[in-house]
């Protein structure tokens, strides 16, 4: 199949429609291969290749892949013959530099500690997932966009997870047809999740461009001297025409000119009219690469037809919406949040919400148009154009000015439709260019705003990463279900980018051959995975304590007390309320203690409850047994169970000398899972001389009385925090903020904070102070007096912003997971709440689901989510990464607030367990017990302990006792996999905690039954 397409050249306005159209595109050729079906029954086949030589550099590309260590829950092995066994799986050699770095790597790591792993500048982290960020027009990019999203994203998902990777591909402009929002930081929102993707290996960002430029937006601050020059311009302007205007009204009232005056009347006159045409240039007439303003509304005023009322009224709209805050060093004009002038943009009423985002719409668009008019000649035109960036401008400049060199990461797909200008009568043509309302006319203004966009892409990335195609018009504009020749173009356009991402990922991506027997296979993999666990609480120890600032003097209490305990063979038990610091002073502890005690100390620490193998208590002891192992360079066999686990570690601390001290620090031991009831009586027998034991626990938790009962401790309170640290804290917070409060607002926090002096409320109350501003009225203020009922505060403004069932469901979900909620699964089960599909219906007019794979708009969870970036924290755990609240409490608010019935928490696990059987779309993806890859005639599998895990997990607390039996506890293939995924005691572990005491003869009943 053959098609002759046209490629674009810019055209001048004043040309005809014809000249237009011969010189909007230059003819080029694009030859097509017969179109691939689109009607195949396997989803996950990879698109037959449409280019023999792109099939060819693409083998080319794979080939010279670098070596990257294989994921710690994949396990490879030879099947046999009948049976789904695990087999090996291929692998890349490296090249002989890699392979000895990698070794060198591996060797210094065995033998560092904690402290020396923060130090060594060869651990260099780098997380196993890609994220990529996608972006363009909100309306003329939706057919690209959605079919990558449909038919691509699973496909490149089951390609990383089959390899040990985790994947997610990011639109923020899915399904959102009004892209606005009540504080104005959609952009900031937009930037934060683009940065994100940045800081993952690969590809990132993906930019699409049409003909139609981005939905306008306003400048959420302006600096005080640019807005100021902007309303003295104008004020200029208004006294000009006030005073023309009065001297023409008082000449119109002179009844009689004598004769010999007609010259100084018409020299007079010719005098007003100079001056009308010099102002009138002076406001309006811009440069070449500047916007006409006559072309942003559609009366097409032009400033000869603006009075002074007219500036009057225009200055009083940008007093109305900009105020200064002086909060923010320098000082800047703060855009007001939208429901300050208009209530209805958050009314609970949907019909009225609409309103009131039409409302603002409109305020917006005059807003803008007065900017852009007087900006260029108050401000200049390149601080002005800089000032209206749209949050698609934003994103390129972050996308493509971020990593270096840009072609490394970034790609750009451009759009021509070549017909476009002979079908603007078309309804849909709105859709994709800039068409004045009303009229089939280009509106000029956006035109060259959008020309100038697809230049400065082309300064800033090469044209090897920008794919351009040109399509014609169809009978819905580019509808690929309406028309063939689109279909094809959307179909080749996933193609390209697929593999575009697979080539680039195979090059960040390796897997490394296992070795040796399947039982020694799966004990590699179960090491390999704790060494991952053990970096997890490094980074995590790093970056906690380097916001240590607080308690000085109760560090040197610490150390007097560890050097006691040299002598009295003690532990040192640090309690303190929830949200006192213990972890954060831990972690300070790890840093400094090396430097108290004599000798080549060693350091392990671990964050309980950081990870959910950190919670389990056999597992705790088998990362500290792998610690210790590595630092005397000992090849032993770790064991499993958890009594041989105790009595390893015992033999291991028995080799610690007075030369070679060790010190163990062990925050949060209340946060230990039951599957042990917590066992802690191995505490007592490690207390072995030369080893110092550091361990934190809540005041009044379970947990800490029995330590006190059961092992030698001396127990050190973390006293509250002092009102020089307090003042000392919040000064250097604002101090790197660039920000300051007024004298009533700064007493108002600092009183705050010494009524509750823990630094968890400091953090939160700061945080919430930064929504201050200057001219906020002070009855306005307030900051409620514990941690608790700040998180309460911000979940009802959430709410009304939202919606209360949205924001109900969403904090549920995480409060009821199994240590956090994957955003993909968050994703699909807001999307399966009947209460959430009528919500969005009725308050944001938005028809679920947006796709199959994420039925809630994802800017909708981004949005909620960055308004809690202050209570919700993301980890990576089994094999994925996970979102959770940063702090206990958090979840007893949530289910306090939202779910003060059993029933309505087991509603919320049955959900949960529902999804992980399968009932989430192509499952067989996204919820498979292992992702299998077959290549070379054989498997491998990477297991999906998200499942695993969870399955049974959900099954127990939604009180669903058959489903627990015949799906996991008595079914072959999950047993199975999870034997060879994990463990036999993970299979112990959770019968152990199906057999409820409650239910224990109802339990044994079923049991028999089945059998």
């Amino acid at each position: 199949m053959k098609y002759r397409l046209h490629q674009r050249h810019s055209f001048t306005p004043n040309s005809s429609l014809e000249d237009k159209a011969v010189v909007f595109q230059n003819t080029k050729t694009v030859l097509f291969k017969e179109q691939v079906s689109s009607n195949s029954p396997h989803l996950l086949q990879s698109i037959v290749p449409l280019e023999k030589k792109e099939e060819d550099e693409e083998e080319e590309e794979n080939k010279a892949g670098p070596v990257l260590p294989q994921n710690a829950s994949s396990c490879t092995d030879e099947a046999p013959e009948g049976q789904g066994s695990l087999s090996e799986g291929p692998f890349r050699d490296a090249d002989t530099k890699n392979k000895q770095r990698s070794h060198e790597r591996e060797t210094k790591q065995q033998n560092h500690s904690f402290l020396d792993a923060q130090n060594d500048d060869n651990v260099n982290y780098k997380q196993r997932r890609f994220l990529i960020y996608l972006c363009g027009g909100y309306k003329d990019t939706i057919p690209e966009r959605s079919a990558l999203m449909e038919s691509v994203y699973p496909r490149l998902y089951l390609h990383c997870k089959q390899r040990g990777y985790d994947f997610k591909m990011i639109d923020l402009r899915a399904g959102v047809g009004d892209p606005d929002s009540d504080r104005h930081d959609l952009a900031e929102m937009h930037i934060e999740t683009l940065r994100r993707c940045q800081d993952t290996e690969g590809p990132n960002f993906f930019v699409f461009t049409g003909q139609k430029h981005e939905i306008l937006s306003l400048p959420n601050t302006i600096p005080q001297a640019d807005f100021e020059a902007v309303i003295k311009l104008m004020e200029k302007n208004k006294k000009k025409l006030y005073r023309r205007q009065s001297d023409m009204a008082v000449e119109s009232q002179s009844c009689f000119i004598p004769a010999g005056d007609n010259r100084s009347f018409v020299l007079e006159r010719e005098t007003h009219l100079s001056e009308e045409k010099e102002l009138s240039e002076s406001s309006a007439i811009l440069s070449e690469n500047s916007v006409s303003s006559s072309s942003v509304s559609d009366r097409e005023q032009t400033p000869l037809a603006l009075s002074w009322m007219d500036y009057d009224q225009e200055l009083t709209l940008l007093q109305t919406w900009y105020k200064l805050d002086t909060n923010t060093v320098p000082a800047v004009y703060r855009l007001l949040p939208v429901s300050t002038n208009h209530p209805d943009f958050l009314s609970k009423d949907g019909h009225r919400r609409k309103l009131g985002r039409k409302a603002w719409r409109s305020s917006c668009v005059k807003l803008w148009s007065v900017l852009w008019r007087s900006g260029p000649e108050a401000i200049g035109e390149e601080a002005t154009c800089r000032l209206l960036r749209t949050v698609l401008d934003r994103e390129v400049e972050k996308g493509l000015g971020g990593k270096q060199p840009p072609e490394e990461y970034s790609h750009c797909y451009k759009r021509i439709i070549t017909d476009l200008l002979y079908n603007l009568k078309n309804e849909h043509a709105s859709q994709f260019i800039d068409l004045h309302k009303g009229r089939p006319e280009i509106n000029q203004t956006f035109h060259q705003a959008q020309q100038r966009f697809i230049r400065n892409v082309h300064l800033k990335l090469r044209h090897t990463n920008i794919r351009e195609t040109n399509v014609s018009w169809g009978r819905k504009g580019l509808s690929a279900k309406h028309n063939r020749s689109h279909q094809f173009y959307v179909d080749r356009l996933c193609s390209h980018f697929q593999r575009t991402i697979t080539a680039s990922l195979n090059r960040h991506m390796q897997v490394r051959q296992p070795k040796g027997s399947f039982d020694m296979q799966r004990k590699e993999v179960s090491r390999l995975k704790t060494q991952e666990e053990i970096q997890r609480h490094v980074r995590f120890g790093k970056t906690f304590a380097q916001g240590f600032v607080y308690r000085q003097n109760f560090l040197m209490e610490v150390k007097s007390a560890l050097e006691a305990s040299s002598f009295s063979q003690n532990a040192v038990l640090i309690v303190g309320e929830p949200g006192s610091g213990k972890s954060m002073t831990l972690a300070k502890l790890a840093q400094l203690i090396p430097t108290w005690i004599p000798g080549d100390v060693k350091v392990l620490a671990c964050f309980v409850g950081l990870t959910s193998d950190s919670r389990n208590v056999r597992l705790l002891l088998q990362t500290l047994c792998l610690q210790l192992a590595n630092i005397y360079s000992l090849q032993t066999e770790i064991s499993e169970s958890l009594s041989e686990l105790s009595s390893d570690l015992c033999s291991l601390l028995g080799l610690v000398t007075e030369e070679r001290p060790l010190t163990l620090l062990l925050d949060g031991l209340d946060n230990l899972s039951e599957e042990h009831e917590a066992d802690l009586s191995w505490l007592s027998d490690i207390l072995l001389p030369h080893v110092f034991i550091v361990v934190s626990a809540n005041t009044q938790s379970k947990c800490a009385h029995v330590v006190q009962s059961q092992v030698k401790v001396s127990v050190l309170s973390l006293p509250a925090l002092h009102h020089e640290e307090i003042t000392s804290a919040l000064a250097s917070r604002l101090s790197s903020d660039s920000r300051q409060l007024t004298e009533n607002q700064w007493m108002l926090l600092s009183q705050s904070c010494l009524s509750c002096p823990s630094p968890l409320y400091l953090n939160l109350a700061y945080a919430e102070s930064k929504q201050w501003r200057s001219f906020t009225p002070e009855n306005s203020l307030s900051i409620p007096k514990d941690p608790n009922q700040l998180f309460m505060n911000v979940l009802v403004s959430l709410e009304r912003e939202y919606g209360s069932c949205l924001v109900r469901r969403l904090a549920l979900l995480i409060s009821l997971s199994r240590s956090g909620i994957a955003e993909e699964e968050l994703l699909v089960l807001l999307g399966c709440d009947g209460h959430v599909k009528h919500e969005m219906a009725n308050l944001h007019h938005q028809t679920l689901p947006v796709s199959e794979y994420s039925p809630v708009p994802y800017a909708f969870v981004a949005g909620l989510l960055y308004a809690l970036k202050d209570y919700v924290t993301e980890v990576e755990s089994d094999n994925t990464w996970l979102l959770r609240w940063t702090h206990m409490e958090f979840q007893c608010v949530v289910l306090q607030r939202y779910a003060p019935t059993e029933d309505s928490v087991k509603a919320v696990h049955a959900d949960f367990a529902d999804h992980f059987n399968g009932s989430a779309p192509n499952s067989q993806v996204f919820q498979p017990l292992a992702w299998i890859r077959k290549e070379r005639g054989r498997r491998c599998y990477v297991f999906n302990l998200r499942k695993l895990h969870c399955l049974p997990y959900h099954y127990i607390h939604s009180g669903q006792i058959i489903p627990l039996l015949t799906e996991c506890l008595f079914n072959y293939e999950f047993l199975l996999h999870k034997l060879w995924g994990l463990s036999i005691y993970h299979v112990q572990e959770d019968l152990k905690a199906a057999v409820i005491v409650e239910k224990y003869d109802y339990f044994i009943s079923v049991w028999l039954l089945l059998c």
